[in-house]
C-alpha cells in the first residue's frame, strides 16, 4: 500500500477516533451515576479571573455511586465554585456540608468559620428523566453515527482518487483497510451506547424499587393510623356507656 494511501487511512482513524471520544464524554455529562469528569467542563469565576475547577477543588467519591464530594483549596470559592456547578449541571442536587459533622448548612447556628465542603446528588431517573435520558443517547448516537459516515465516505473518495489508474488490487486492499477503521468505531460507540443506556435502565429500576417501597410503607402507616383511630373511637363509646 503506497504510504499517502496509508497516511489517509491514519488520518481517518484519528478523526473516527476523536468522534468516538467525545461521544463518551458526551455521555458521561448524561448524569446518571455520579461521574467527576462531568465536572470538567465547569468553570469557576473569581475575582475577575477563571478557573477549571481542578484548579480550585478537588472531587472525590461519596457515600455511593450517586453521590460525590467536592472539597475546596480555598474556602473563599465555596460561592463561585457551587455557582459555576449548578450553571453547568443545574440537575444535580447540592448541599454545603460541614467537614466536622457534615451538618447542613441551612443550620443558622453551624459556625461559619468550619471548613466546608460542597455534596452533589445525582437526580432521580424517574419516568421523565428516564425518557429525557434515553432520547438524549439516542439523539448523540446518530450524531456521531453519521460523522463518521461522512468522515468514511470522504475519505473513501480521496483513497480512491489517489489510487486511480493504479492495480485494482491496490484499491480493494485500501478499501479494506479503511472499512477496518470504520467498523471498529462503529462497534465502539455502539458499546458506549449500550453501556449507557444500561446505566439508565438501572437507575430506574432502582428508582421503580425504592418509589414502590415508599408507597408500602406509606399504606402501612396509614393503616396503622386508621387502626389507632378506630380503637381510640372504640375506647370513647365503651366510655360514654
Amino acid at each position: 500500500m503506497k504510504k499517502s494511501v496509508a497516511n489517509l487511512i491514519g488520518e481517518c482513524d484519528s478523526r473516527m477516533n476523536g468522534y468516538a471520544v467525545l461521544l463518551n464524554y458526551k455521555y458521561m455529562n448524561l448524569c446518571v451515576k455520579a461521574e467527576p469528569a462531568s465536572l470538567l467542563c465547569v468553570t469557576v469565576e473569581y475575582d475577575n479571573q477563571k478557573y477549571d475547577i481542578e484548579q480550585v477543588a478537588n472531587v472525590g467519591p461519596g457515600k455511593d455511586e450517586y453521590h460525590f464530594e467536592v472539597f475546596l483549596k480555598d474556602q473563599q470559592m465555596l460561592v463561585p465554585v457551587s455557582k459555576a456547578i449548578k450553571t453547568a449541571h443545574p440537575e444535580f442536587k447540592l448541599d454545603v456540608k460541614s467537614v466536622e459533622d457534615e451538618g447542613d448548612s441551612s443550620d443558622d447556628s453551624a459556625d461559619e468559620d468550619e471548613e466546608k465542603f460542597i455534596l452533589l446528588t445525582m437526580p432521580d431517573v424517574d419516568d421523565d428523566r428516564h425518557d429525557l435520558l434515553m432520547n438524549g443517547v439516542k439523539s448523540l448516537f446518530d450524531e456521531c453515527n453519521a460523522k463518521l459516515d461522512i468522515n468514511f465516505q470522504a475519505y473513501s473518495t480521496k483513497i480512491a482518487t489517489q489510487l486511480a489508474g493504479r492495480p485494482a488490487e491496490e484499491l480493494d486492499e485500501a478499501k479494506e483497510a479503511l472499512q477496518k477503521v470504520n467498523d471498529t468505531y462503529a462497534e465502539f460507540i455502539k458499546g458506549f451506547r449500550a453501556e449507557k443506556e444500561k446505566e439508565i435502565e438501572e437507575a430506574y429500576q432502582r428508582y421503580l424499587t425504592e418509589k414502590t417501597a415508599e408507597e408500602q410503607s406509606r399504606k402501612e402507616e396509614e393503616a396503622a393510623h386508621g387502626m389507632d383511630k378506630g380503637l381510640s373511637m372504640q375506647l370513647l363509646t365503651g366510655e360514654d356507656e
